[in-house]
């Protein structure tokens, strides 16, 4: 699931918000194990991915959605807000001077400002 939700997020947001270099982030999913217990270094690929995978289902109309996912739209993209938001806090976003937690950020804002117009 985790591929077809990037691959959604390259075919529908990427083009329109070019955030991510796709090789890198598609390497990290391949590589990436999702834990709470991430280290400050992983908080931040962990909450890109999370910020992608919110992104994608956003984009998705929703009978496309309902052909990849069998639970309601709302209660995915409120889990994947909760894991973005709080892998960005475990990343200090706000501090860091590393590339994932401003990527994540950045399609965070993008996502939701999408979602609400």
């Amino acid at each position: 699931m985790r591929q077809r939700l990037f691959s959604t997020y390259c075919d529908n947001v990427d083009p329109l918000c070019k955030i991510i270099h796709r090789p890198t982030v598609q390497s990290q999913i391949d590589s990436i194990h999702t834990s709470a217990e991430a280290s400050r270094d992983e908080a931040g690929i962990h909450a890109t991915l999370f910020a992608i995978y919110g992104a994608a289902i956003i984009s998705l109309p929703d009978d496309k959605y309902s052909q990849l996912m069998d639970e309601p739209k709302d209660g995915v993209l409120r889990r994947f807000r909760f894991a973005t938001e709080y892998f960005l806090s475990k990343a200090d976003y706000m501090e860091s001077r590393r590339r994932e937690p401003l990527q994540a950020f950045s399609i965070y804002l993008v996502r939701y400002k999408i979602h609400d117009t």
